[in-house]
């Protein structure tokens, strides 16, 4: 029997930023409830924990710098292009997507691009809320001493909260991405980088059809 033929995703270096910078989120989720939640502050004696949330959030601004540099068109055209390029499917992708995915009611949900707007909105709540955390974090890092009690506070503030938001965004991502029934391949295409044609016609009908098929007028 042959084997079932695939439909290209994500590439292979798409596909590394993606573990890479989720590691370096999952560290500095777990060291920051270490330094932030009542009765964990054991955890976080000696100063391992901060140097290790510390190492991990150069990592996590690190890895897109560096993606940036290394493939700048593949970031303009594409990550950043695809979360801030907006239309009418998008549109209609939010007022279908309470009943597509809670009662899976497919009827309603039109043809989605090779991002839908979930996708795009979870990137730019990591883009905005990651740079909440790279600016709080860095007051908090090397403004201790320099800047005043009540400013050095708010940063404090603002950047519990923005982890707050932010964490919320992962569990929703992790869930979407690897329990919910109607994305089976969603996590083995972020571990391989393909997907059957039936997955991708059915989640990404606009795209498959224009630019995999070369059905575009």
């Amino acid at each position: 029997m042959a084997a079932e033929k695939t439909v290209l995703r994500y590439r292979g270096q798409a596909r590394f930023f993606h573990w890479t910078h989720g590691a370096a989120f999952v560290v500095l989720l777990l060291t920051g409830l270490f330094l932030y939640m009542p009765g964990w502050g054991v955890v976080a004696e000696g100063g391992y924990t901060r140097v290790i949330h510390r190492a991990g959030a150069l990592l996590f601004i690190g890895v897109p710098v560096l993606y940036a540099v290394l493939f700048p068109m593949g970031v303009i055209k594409g990550i950043v292009g695809e979360a801030l390029t907006w239309g009418r499917r998008d549109l209609g992708w939010l007022f279908a997507a309470p009943g597509y995915y809670f009662f899976g009611d497919e009827s309603k949900m039109p043809p989605q691009d090779r991002v839908n707007a979930g996708q795009k909105g979870f990137f730019v709540g990591v883009l905005g809320l990651g740079f909440v955390l790279g600016v709080t974090g860095g007051f908090m890092w090397f403004g201790k001493g320099v800047i005043s009690r009540d400013i050095f506070m708010w940063m404090t503030a603002l950047h519990a909260l923005a982890g707050i938001f932010i964490g919320v965004l992962f569990l929703v991502h992790l869930y979407l991405s690897v329990l919910h029934p109607k994305m089976t391949e969603s996590w083995g295409s972020m571990v391989h980088g393909k997907v059957t044609p039936h997955y991708a016609s059915s989640h990404y009908a606009h795209w498959y059809a224009e630019e995999v098929l070369g059905e575009g007028e």
